[in-house]
């Protein structure tokens, strides 16, 4: 402020506007409109450097811009010399382009500045099943010819797939962690910012309702999460809590139900723009108090390495998935769902006795069932009270009535309700050695 800045080595047609940005005085500074239609003249005089999709030149927030390590070419790079006569004839195409990215540069800014703190108690009623991307379209409109188009049956989101490897055959990614397998760091949360581009507000949006509709079925739609993002370590970051006197299991499924929703909304959007969405990585935290300034990670992972869990292709039921469906629902179609399918393994198992010489169920014989919305699965589980299934061959006959049952029913249900998204099942039974439960089988129904 006290000293003339230092203007050596600014071209003549461009110092005159720096010196007019620069006045001591505010009333004296030249408007952004006029230092933009000033630079606009001098770069139409002038050859420019064309930037390539591998630049990847993206809107970002202030705080990036700060802290971004910028790259100038030389003096004697031919980009800052002056143009030949038969190169005057291009310069105004290349400042639509360059004027393009400038302005998408400006928007990240000014989406930051003015928007600051997005209200994190927003809340969208429409629900987004793990297997869609947010923003599926109800029907895909092509064009025929000019003034015709035509349109697309529309697209069930249900049955488009999450990709396990969205970055296969992709040799230049904007995401560069892959395969880093580091703890996430207290600063990488600290350090985040609500979404500044459309992309992340679209991913933020996305994410959000996807773990309301998911916490929804359980009754904890009350658990708000917030989501931030830093670039600079390409992660996505969902923030819970606080809640008082939370059970620990209620934590547990708001880390199950986040991981997921940041993973299908990560690894769709990695397939579909890979060389300009830079966040593959995903953190969980759980804010104990307002004032925590740590947030520690409850859960973490990347999105390039599958969403469900597979071996050999095949999605198998877990321990985490069991203790979300023993969970009481609060929906209820499942509720519905679960006492009729439960009717129907009974009827099943009966109605095969003659074959299998086994003895009839009750209502007493302890089978259950209950939904986990994070992997979209039923899980059927039997403390076996009258020891029915101690053996492997009855253990193979309760298979065969609940894949029967379950599939028959669920596969119903999915091609009448919209909204229905269950296609998978496992089943469990008591272990009477180990005293506990014992998954014996998964699988997938086909609607």
């Amino acid at each position: 402020m006290p000293a003339e800045p230092d203007l050596d080595g600014l071209p003549e047609g461009l110092r005159a506007t720096v010196e007019k940005a620069l006045a001591k005085s505010p009333g004296e500074r030249i408007t952004s409109d006029s230092a933009a239609e000033e630079c606009a003249r001098f770069l139409s005089t002038q050859a420019t450097q064309v930037l390539t999709v591998d630049a990847r030149l993206e809107p970002v927030g202030a705080p990036d811009f700060v802290a971004t390590e910028w790259h100038v070419p030389s003096v004697e790079d031919p980009a800052w010399q002056d143009p030949t006569a038969s190169d005057r004839k291009r310069p105004l195409i290349v400042f639509v382009a360059a004027a393009a990215a400038g302005a998408a540069i400006a928007a990240g800014i000014l989406a930051f500045d003015a928007k600051g703190q997005v209200d994190p108690d927003a809340k969208s009623k429409s629900t987004v099943s793990p297997a869609a991307p947010s923003g599926t379209p109800a029907a895909i409109t092509a064009s025929i010819s000019p003034g015709a188009t035509r349109t697309a049956p529309p697209v069930d989101p249900r049955t488009i797939r999450i990709p396990m490897d969205p970055l296969a055959g992709v040799p230049h990614p904007a995401y560069t962690r892959a395969g880093d397998e580091s703890q996430p760091h207290p600063n990488e949360w600290r350090t985040s910012t609500r979404a500044v581009t459309p992309e992340e507000q679209d991913a933020e949006q996305a994410i959000r309702d996807h773990m309301t509709s998911m916490l929804a079925t359980k009754d904890m739609d009350f658990m708000k999460p917030t989501i931030t993002f830093n670039q600079r370590a390409q992660t996505v970051i969902v923030t819970g809590g606080p809640v008082p006197q939370l059970p620990e299991n209620y934590q547990d499924v708001f880390r199950r139900a986040g991981q997921m929703a940041a993973c299908t909304a990560l690894a769709q959007r990695l397939k579909g723009n890979p060389a300009t969405w830079p966040y593959g990585r995903f953190t969980i935290r759980w804010k104990t108090s307002d004032g925590d300034i740590e947030a520690p990670a409850i859960g973490y992972g990347e999105a390039t390495n599958g969403c469900f869990t597979e071996i050999a292709g095949q999605w198998h039921g877990d321990e985490e998935g069991m203790a979300t469906a023993e969970l009481p629902s609060s929906d209820k179609e499942e509720i519905r769902v679960a006492d009729a399918t439960v009717k129907a393994i009974t009827a099943t198992w009966n109605a095969n006795t003659s074959e299998t010489n086994e003895a009839p169920l009750s209502t007493g014989d302890g089978i259950n069932l209950g939904f986990d919305p994070v992997e979209n699965a039923a899980y059927v589980w039997t403390d076996d009270p009258n020891n029915h299934f101690a053996s492997r061959a009855s253990q193979s006959n309760l298979k065969g009535a609940i894949e029967e049952a379950v599939c028959r029913k669920l596969a119903a249900e999915f091609n009448s309700n919209k909204s229905w998204n269950y296609t998978r099942w496992t089943v469990a039974v008591h272990n009477a050695y180990t005293n506990d439960r014992q998954f014996i089988d998964s699988g997938t129904c086909t609607p």
